[in-house]
């Protein structure tokens, strides 16, 4: 460019490559060439050292009113100035969105908040860690004020038929205690929608898996069965706590606190055992099987024809004799009168008077073994006044204490004042019998027969 006054550089246009830019000290007062005299400021001096338009800077700019590593900007009076990281993005927090490809905004809405978010598709957690387990998720609950029975639980819901959501399931988890010292204990529920109303149904705690009320839920239907059952030794089966309990130990199973019912056919491939102190039989006549001493209202009574109950008659039902429906039992047939039998024997002929004589008619050998239980005399003819009175020997010695006597004008012993009394009863086949008779009447009586009634053994 032309040497121009330094008065008109400002309007001389743009500085080229090559020209001379004056040097000026601002403080000097020293009058110009063209006479005039000005001093020259910092306002009045402008110099153009770089195009107005569109400059290139070939490494870098400095600014020392600038702050290191902060955004700029231009201030309402279109200067440069730094952006303060206090208030504006810092370059680290700018890098935060390198590589978005649209709107923050717009994928900050497409996530789930913080708090209370909802899912319309199937979130997955998923856990990669081969032979280990690993944490996917944490559901918790952070109380101030930690207390036994706190509770947190998750909601299922579904859609009812009017489009509003309820709950149809809920699983908890609750502290019984919180006591770090002392050992903490949980609990867990489950519960379900039942006819419209959210209900607690099981439960799970230290020492047992439950339903949460009494009586509350079954185990299993009669449409879904379960597979099977299996016990520990020590089980312990009990019925509305302890009424009946059914406790398993080794090789044996105990019913106690009360009874059982078998509607239908009942086998034992072992030992049946009850107890010692049930005499009597069994009966199940009522649908209950229980032990009685008597069974003859539920047996048929037998006859002739007909098995059935039979009652055993005694000795002196078998002494009457008119009974129809009672067995002989041989003990007490033996003791009665039908096992009497009597040996009649003839001493003296029908027409012979009786005479004080012994050994009358000789000895007798008697033919069975038995019991003497009745002996008498008889005589054709009764004599008159006085007794006839008759001996009887065994072996030569006499079995009576008391002798046989036949009162005046009586021709049997039978209907005599004092009877006669047997005081040696035993009798073997065998024996051998003698007959005295040691008094007469003073009309002797004709004939005389002996009789020996002998029950058999």
């Amino acid at each position: 460019m032309a040497d121009t006054s330094i008065y008109n550089l400002t309007a001389s246009g743009a500085i080229a490559d090559g020209d001379l830019i004056p040097v000026v000290d601002i403080s000097d007062t020293t009058q110009s060439a063209n006479g005039s005299t000005r001093k020259i400021t910092k306002a009045n001096f402008v110099v153009d050292l770089a195009p107005k338009n569109a400059p290139t800077f070939t490494t870098s700019m400095t600014g020392s009113f600038l702050t290191a590593s902060e955004l700029l900007a231009t201030d309402a009076s279109k200067n440069i100035v730094s952006l303060a990281a206090a208030t504006y993005p810092s370059l680290t927090e700018l890098s935060y969105v390198k590589g978005l490809t649209s709107a923050v905004q717009t994928q900050l809405g497409l996530k789930a908040p913080l708090a209370s978010p909802s899912f319309t598709g199937t979130p997955t957690m998923t856990e990669s860690t081969d032979s280990a387990a690993v944490q996917v998720a944490i559901l918790q609950g952070d109380r101030a004020t930690p207390t036994d029975a706190d509770t947190a639980y998750v909601t299922l819901s579904l859609s009812n038929d009017a489009g509003t959501q309820k709950e149809f399931g809920r699983i908890s988890w609750g502290a019984i205690d919180v006591n770090a010292g002392t050992g903490e204990d949980g609990i867990l529920f489950w519960g379900i929608m039942d006819a419209g109303t959210l209900t607690n149904k099981m439960r799970l705690e230290g020492s047992a898996f439950s339903p949460h009320a009494d009586n509350g839920i079954a185990l299993g239907t009669t449409a879904l069965k379960w597979a099977d059952a299996f016990f520990a030794s020590g089980a312990v089966i009990n019925f509305d706590n302890g009424d009946v309990t059914l406790t398993h130990s080794a090789n044996l199973l105990t019913l106690a606190g009360g009874d059982m019912t078998i509607g239908g056919a009942l086998t034992v491939t072992g030992v049946a055992t009850l107890a010692t102190s049930l005499t009597g039989v069994l009966r199940a006549d009522t649908g209950v099987v229980s032990v009685d001493t008597d069974v003859t209202d539920i047996v048929s009574a037998a006859s002739l024809t007909a098995a059935g109950k039979v009652e055993l008659a005694t000795t002196a039902e078998i002494d009457t004799g008119t009974d129809t429906g009672r067995a002989i039992p041989i003990d007490q047939f033996v003791a009665s009168n039908r096992n009497v039998r009597y040996v009649i024997i003839r001493l003296l002929a029908a027409a012979t008077a009786t005479t004080v004589s012994t050994t009358v008619g000789g000895d007798v050998e008697f033919p069975f073994t038995g019991t003497i239980i009745e002996v008498g005399a008889y005589v054709d003819t009764a004599g008159t006044t006085n007794l006839t009175t008759v001996d009887i020997n065994k072996a030569g010695t006499t079995i009576l204490s008391t002798k046989i006597t036949i009162d005046s004008t009586e021709k049997s012993s039978r209907t005599a004042a004092t009877a006669p009394v047997i005081s040696v009863s035993s009798i073997t086949a065998g024996d051998i019998l003698t007959f005295d008779i040691d008094a007469i009447q003073t009309t002797a009586a004709l004939g005389l027969s002996v009789r020996i009634g002998v029950r058999m053994t």
